[in-house]
């Protein structure tokens, strides 16, 4: 089987961005194949499909039908780039997000930041083998993410985070973000429906629910987190009223490489 596809670097995120449609049904059989060619370093995959309304220029859907910020602004870059030079904002979807996301797109720059779906609520975990405190955890649409501090980003860690989560919520994508004493973020995330769980070079997703839980105390006003990464440094906006969050975007380096076509073999599969 032949895949048309465009790998996208975004902060180390490395993500395919498979061209040709893929019935919904083999994306993640197709994903795990993917992620395992060495030749790609893929991190996660997202299928490009027609868009369902009217006000998107295309639609990407995750592999596991997640969300995630770090391949929303791949995708914005993707279509901004095949209109041709020059900055501009790129209206798309994408799994796991029921809003139109406006994509500020920087073909020459290499950049791009996207906005982020609002958080739904502040919630912790127990985790006793890791901390005698509860841990923070920030549920955003299509992903909840667990802030661990003070603990060595490891496998048997990260089982420790999704065992207890998976007696607490019924979760689609789950991060666990190991925040070092320096501030350097290191990601774990795991989809549900491709069985993958993968320590990430970067999470856009994630960044932003650490800037949301250092912004918790915040009543008004707006704060710009960088979040320094094991692929780089993606930055933060968190705009608050009343308490509450209002504008949450995320941008940062993105690098795509030229098209490509993969074969994979159906055995596989």
């Amino acid at each position: 089987m032949k895949l048309r596809l465009v790998m996208a670097d975004p902060a180390g995120n490395r993500t395919a961005l498979v061209l040709a449609p893929v019935p919904g049904d083999r994306r993640a059989a197709l994903s795990r194949a993917l992620m395992a060619l060495p030749e790609l370093r893929a991190e996660q995959a997202g299928f490009v499909c027609p868009p369902k309304g009217r006000d998107a220029l295309g639609r990407l859907e995750m592999m596991g039908g997640e969300f995630c910020g770090n391949a929303a602004r791949s995708f914005g870059l993707f279509l901004a780039a095949k209109q041709g030079p020059g900055p501009r904002t790129v209206p798309i979807e994408i799994s796991g997000c029921g809003e139109v996301l406006w994509v500020e797109a920087h073909p020459e720059k290499r950049s791009s930041a996207s906005p982020m779906p609002l958080p739904r609520a502040l919630d912790s975990l127990s985790v006793p083998e890791l901390s005698p405190e509860p841990l923070p955890a920030v549920l955003l649409p299509g992903i909840t993410h667990i802030i661990v501090r003070d603990t060595a980003p490891a496998p048997a860690a990260f089982r420790a985070i999704q065992q207890a989560a998976n007696d607490r919520w019924d979760w689609e994508a789950l991060g666990a973000m190991f925040l070092s004493p320096r501030g350097e973020l290191t990601p774990a995330v795991a989809v549900r429906a491709t069985g993958t769980a993968v320590f990430e070079s970067s999470c856009a997703s994630g960044s932003t629910a650490l800037a949301v839980w250092l912004a918790r105390d915040l009543e008004e006003g707006e704060r710009t987190y960088p979040v320094p990464q094991p692929g780089g440094t993606l930055t933060v906006r968190v705009q608050k009223t009343g308490g509450r969050v209002a504008v949450l975007t995320v941008g940062g380096p993105v690098t795509l490489e030229p098209p490509q076509e993969i074969e994979i073999e159906e055995e596989s599969l």
